[in-house]
């Protein structure tokens, strides 16, 4: 008899994303949004798997008491309520990070793809033809800067007045990634004098943005510059079903099939 795999759902899905859970075969699931830090590490041990969105925060006590745990997939793109350190050392498989998505396609338009990651090994960089820097090579070369990167405490302003002017004139920054990595203000300083060639923005220090915040007050050559866009995306049902679909059949590969997981599954 095929061995049957436990997982726990600690966020709320939408009805899309229950219908996917109907579908698994081999995979017993259990459904229980809303539980506090406590309760899931008291159960988790009896888990192969944990899926989460935002609400749950995967923290190191919880991945140390989940011994029987192989994979955590995200239903969505930031990893910041994962403890990245904790499930390395633990060898767990990590879902939802974008980065290497943003590489592929960029390789695809021919453009060279270098990249600051601390939890990324250099050979896993070199097998998708990533080249590994610091920060200060990257700023000093790019020509188009893509942030993905969790905020926390040493990301909090990590590009702001410093960084811009370490950049070249004319590169364009994009953050998809959480607000308060990019030094709004300096941002939009770097917009209005033209180092800048162009930013595009859809996560702000505080959500959503003030009336004052400086990117909303640009005027002139420097807002011709800059694209803003609300944080809602994966809060729309179509996202939320393919956000969560995605994740599931990346914890399906690994717990089934003994397969890597895809960062990205339609």
């Amino acid at each position: 008899m095929s061995e049957t795999h436990k997982v726990l759902i600690t966020d709320s899905l939408a009805e899309q994303g229950r219908l996917v859970l109907e579908s698994a075969t081999q995979i017993h699931m259990d459904y229980r949004p809303g539980l506090k830090a406590e309760e899931i590490r008291e159960i988790i041990g009896g888990y192969d798997a944990l899926i989460v969105r935002s609400g749950t925060r995967a923290t190191a006590d919880i991945i140390e008491a989940g011994s029987r745990l192989k994979v955590i997939g995200r239903a969505g793109i930031g990893v910041d309520n994962i403890d990245v350190d904790a499930a390395s050392k633990r060898g767990i498989v990590g879902v939802g990070n974008i980065g290497s998505v943003l590489a592929d396609r960029a390789q695809g338009l021919k453009m060279k793809v270098v990249a600051y990651d601390p939890y990324l090994a250099p050979e896993s960089a070199a097998r998708v033809g990533i080249e590994l820097t610091n920060l200060d090579d990257l700023f000093a070369r790019a020509d188009f800067i893509s942030v993905h990167t969790p905020l926390t405490t040493e990301t909090r302003g990590l590009i702001g007045r410093e960084a811009f002017a370490k950049m070249k004139k004319g590169v364009r920054i994009v953050n998809c990634a959480r607000g308060g990595i990019v030094d709004e203000a300096a941002l939009a300083r770097h917009l209005a004098s033209g180092h800048l060639g162009g930013a595009a923005v859809d996560v702000y220090s505080t959500e959503p943005p003030a009336a004052d915040n400086p990117l909303l007050t640009l005027t002139g050559e420097g807002a011709r510059r800059l694209l803003l866009t609300p944080h809602i995306a994966g809060v729309t049902r179509q996202s939320s079903a393919l956000l969560f679909r995605s994740a599931w059949q990346n914890v399906e590969r690994v717990l089934a099939r003994g397969e890597p997981p895809l960062h990205r599954v339609y």
